[in-house]
């Protein structure tokens, strides 16, 4: 898909899951949030939470070589109840 043609959606972590019991609002679960992302054309999503920007640093710090994959599969642990397609998840995903 060409540049002209993507779409982003921002979205932060608080607005996805009820941190009263840390658990994605069922509005959102299954396969509900995905087939509208994929009805509104959205191709990638950016997460903008602070929960993004800790997983990033902690991954700065450990020894060797930075591994975005790694914070990518960490967001997806965290949201897989919204995202049950976790490779499509982490293919959209820019952190």
């Amino acid at each position: 898909m060409s540049k002209l043609c993507e779409r982003t959606l921002y979205f932060d972590i608080d607005g996805v899951k009820l941190w009263k019991d840390d658990e994605v609002k069922p509005a959102l679960t299954g396969e509900i949030l995905h087939r509208e992302l994929d009805r509104k054309r959205f191709t990638r999503l950016e997460c903008v939470s602070g929960h993004s920007g800790q997983l990033f640093l902690n991954s700065l710090q450990r020894p060797g070589k930075f591994d975005l994959d790694i914070v990518k599969t960490k967001l997806a642990d965290l949201l897989e109840p919204a995202f049950p397609d976790r490779d499509g998840f982490i293919k959209r995903l820019v952190p």
